[in-house]
């Protein structure tokens, strides 16, 4: 049994959207069944209409809720993509972070070498060497040492007294 829908875009030609024939669902003519008044007739007892109505209305409320749904789950994902934990966002800052650290292992290799070549030139250069122990007082055998006399730390400030009472 057709029965045409009511759409209210003014179709009314007994054909659904997708161009099938609008028909009762077998479990909705079962249903059903008991509030027509005659299956050859069509016609439908108000409740039964009612019913079918319904029906009607969640066929074209799913397509409905469909598209929702696909366009919240595309709108999750997209923000999902650019915010999420490994989303674009983070992308970027881990991108300048790897930039930043791999300017740093330059300037470290750098300092490494110029330590190595300090290294080397304090096993070998024997003028380095003798720099570098005069620095801690070092003298040669049979060198003499002038030293200037410390000279004599500040005065404490009048204002302060450290009197135990």
């Amino acid at each position: 049994m057709s029965v045409r829908p009511d759409y209210r875009d003014g179709r009314d030609d007994g054909f659904d959207r997708s161009g099938r024939e609008w028909t009762i669902p077998p479990q909705a003519a079962q249903w059903l069944g008991a509030g027509m008044d005659s299956i050859e007739s069509g016609r439908l007892r108000p409740a039964a209409e009612r019913a079918l109505q319904l029906h009607q209305w969640f066929e074209r409320a799913r397509r409905r809720l469909a598209t929702v749904a696909i366009v919240a789950v595309s709108a999750f994902m997209l923000w999902h993509v650019i915010y999420g934990a490994n989303g674009a966002m983070v992308f970027q800052q881990k991108r300048a972070t790897v930039k930043k650290l791999q300017t740093d292992l330059v300037t470290l290799q750098a300092e490494n070498e110029a330590y190595r070549r300090r290294v080397e030139q304090l096993k070998s250069d024997r003028q380095t060497i003798e720099i570098e122990a005069r620095k801690f007082g070092l003298v040669k055998p049979g060198e003499v040492v002038f030293q200037q006399p410390n000279q004599q730390p500040p005065a404490p400030p009048a204002n302060i007294t450290a009197r135990k009472e």
